[in-house]
Order: C-alpha cells, then sequence, then structure tokens
C-alpha cells in the first residue's frame, strides 16, 4: 500500500462506515432530551482528545474494524473507535489512531479520503460539503461541513481531522437536516474540543 495513501483509506473507510452502520441505538427520545442531559468531559487514549459530551460513547472497535483491509491494519498500531447513536436522528463517532511510527498522519489526505470515499457509495446522494482550517491549541486541523440524503432523509454532518507525526483523530457528528438542537449539540462539541499536542503552541 503506498504510504502517503494510509490516512485517506484509514478515515475514508470509517467515515463511510459511520454513517452506514447509523441505526442501532435509540437510548433518549428527541434531540433536545440529549441537548439537556448532563454534558461531561470525556478524554480519549493518549495522546488525548478532550471533549464535552451530552451522552457516553461505546466502545466500536470490533463492529467496525471488520470494514478495515488487512494491508492497512499491518501498519496501524492502535486504533480506538467510541461512538454513540439515536436512530435517525444523532450520531457522534471519535476516531484515534497510531500508524507505525515510519509513517507520518496526512492532514490533508484524510480529508480527502473522507469526501471521496462517500461520494463512491450509492446509498447516499446528492453530496455537498465545505471545508476549512480549524486551529485548536496550536495545532491545524480540518474542517468538513457539509450534507448527505440516504432513504430519502437529509442529513447534515460535521467532521473535524488532526493529525501530528503518526497520530491522527477523528470527530464525526451528524443530524437531521434543519433539527434545532442537532446544530445546538454539535456547536456545543466542537468548541469543547482539546487535544493534547506536542507542538508548541502558535503565536
Amino acid at each position: 500500500m503506498d504510504f502517503k495513501k494510509i490516512s485517506y483509506y484509514t478515515v475514508g473507510i470509517i467515515f463511510w462506515t459511520s454513517f452506514y452502520m447509523w441505526a442501532s441505538c435509540n437510548l433518549l427520545p428527541t434531540t433536545k432530551h440529549v441537548f439537556e442531559a448532563e454534558w461531561k468531559a470525556q478524554t480519549f487514549q493518549s495522546p488525548q482528545l478532550t471533549v464535552e459530551l451530552p451522552f457516553q460513547l461505546k466502545v466500536k472497535d470490533a463492529e467496525m474494524s471488520k470494514y478495515i483491509p488487512e494491508e492497512l491494519k499491518e501498519v496501524i498500531q492502535e486504533m480506538n473507535i467510541l461512538g454513540f447513536e439515536q436512530t435517525d436522528q444523532i450520531m457522534c463517532l471519535i476516531t484515534q489512531a497510531t500508524y507505525a511510527e515510519y509513517i507520518t498522519a496526512d492532514l490533508l489526505g484524510a480529508a480527502e479520503g473522507s469526501i471521496t470515499t462517500l461520494k463512491n457509495k450509492t446509498e447516499f446522494q446528492n453530496l455537498e460539503f465545505t471545508q476549512q482550517p480549524f486551529p485548536t491549541q496550536g495545532m491545524i486541523g480540518v474542517k468538513q461541513n457539509g450534507y448527505f440524503e440516504k432513504n430519502a432523509t437529509k442529513y447534515a454532518f460535521t467532521q473535524i481531522i488532526f493529525t501530528e507525526e503518526n497520530h491522527i483523530w477523528q470527530l464525526i457528528f451528524s443530524h437531521k437536516d434543519g433539527d434545532e438542537y442537532g446544530e445546538k449539540i454539535c456547536d456545543k462539541i466542537l468548541s469543547s474540543i482539546h487535544v493534547e499536542t506536542n507542538f508548541q503552541p502558535v503565536s
């Protein structure tokens, strides 16, 4: 496998799979209930990603890793996938991957892989998106906002990707288009993101 495509495939596969598998949980009746639940800071793995959430993420490693090709798994030292789904309402997924030390995570390649992979899946239609830098704690990540249709329903999504050396972080949040509380949840999550980094802060 072309090492330059490692991040492209990793993030692209997770991005598509998160939407493909979205269905299985309905713990709270409305997004309003989710927004009004207790928000708690949750920290994931090392290097650490900390974010405030109104729900507890569940480990998704086993059910999602089966979609990752073996040749890609061979260069991933560690991968942690956690998610929350409320049927047809909201979905949140956080992934942290550490590649072999000789591989540098590719931020723009990861961003391209996400969109290209989703475009190539026939179950998703009318994909549109914008992309912009997403700076935090001295790191520059990528933020993708967009829309797609699945089963005749339109959804909005936001994806944040960060890379540092051989590490990559991915946060995906999606909700029905026009859902006021889905938008509020997304905004509050994004404003709480903190990534532990070895980089010096940007002055």
